[in-house]
């Protein structure tokens, strides 16, 4: 069995934010043993403060800053989301276009 790890996306559109809620989701893995190489997935939806109605260009910006971070990290970058969520509300061509098959 492929251990995974999860992590709830809380940074809305901004970049910088992603970037350091992945440094946390990385050092959370680290914490529980995750080894690296392990899939880490980023959870976008609306909840807990998480605003998606941002634009759908800025929104794939931030998500791919927190891939990135999960990426140089060690860990395969996933994004979990609902398909209303990756139509309407993520510029996800952009996401599979720098990370195939991460959803």
């Amino acid at each position: 069995m492929t251990p995974m790890g999860y992590h709830f996306a809380t940074f809305s559109s901004n970049a910088s934010l992603a970037k350091s809620e992945a440094k946390y989701a990385v050092s959370s893995a680290k914490a529980l043993g995750l080894p690296k190489g392990s899939y880490l997935a980023c959870d976008y939806e609306t909840g807990s403060g998480n605003i998606i109605t941002n634009g759908k260009n800025v929104t794939a910006k931030a998500i791919l800053a927190f891939m990135d971070e999960i990426k140089a990290a060690g860990y395969q970058p996933l994004l979990y989301a609902s398909s209303s969520v990756l139509q309407n509300n993520i510029n996800t061509p952009s996401i599979v276009k720098k990370y195939p098959n991460s959803l």
